[in-house]
């Protein structure tokens, strides 16, 4: 694992996302920390990008068609690198909450039910956490990652046509 910016992994997992079959014509906005500092993880890249292209693809599949889609970076806590996407869907019923992570669980008709258990893994062999929670207003689903490090972050995927 290498020193990465997390906003070029974000850009990278953007540009290959825009790509697949969720990200073609989506308008997709990557908004740097407001205070113009990068976050910097200590992480396998690839990994990281398939965990960003799997949510990003989340957020596409509950959001409104047409909908542009927002990377957001915040400054955080010192001692966690923050992060977690949101879309502006319906939610996700409760009863389905403690499965959402669960191999081979899906509720998407044609779904394997692997993306959010990969996902999951991913983030934690990174050292990290992710959890996924209903909120509202404004309706949607977020997904929090956390990771260890000096300086955090809070990223957020949004629809701000929504």
């Amino acid at each position: 694992m290498l020193q990465e910016s997390l906003t070029d992994i974000c850009a990278l997992s953007i540009d290959a996302w825009k790509q697949s079959k969720w990200g073609k014509g989506r308008r997709v906005v990557l908004s740097l920390p407001p205070n113009g500092k990068d976050i910097v993880l200590r992480a396998d890249v690839k990994k990281l990008q398939q965990v960003f292209i799997n949510l990003l693809d989340n957020a596409a599949q509950h959001s409104p068609e047409g909908g542009a889609i927002t990377i957001e970076s915040l400054q955080a806590r010192a001692t966690r690198r923050r992060s977690g996407v949101a879309d502006r869907g319906e939610g996700v019923p409760a009863e389905v909450l403690p499965h959402i992570f669960n191999t081979f669980f899906t509720t998407r008709r044609g779904g394997t039910g692997l993306g959010l258990n990969i996902v999951k893994h991913i983030v934690e062999t990174h050292g990290g956490s992710i959890s996924l929670s209903n909120n509202e207003p404004p309706r949607d689903v977020r997904h929090p990652l956390s990771f260890p490090s000096r300086r955090a972050l809070f990223m957020k995927i949004t629809d701000p046509d929504g």
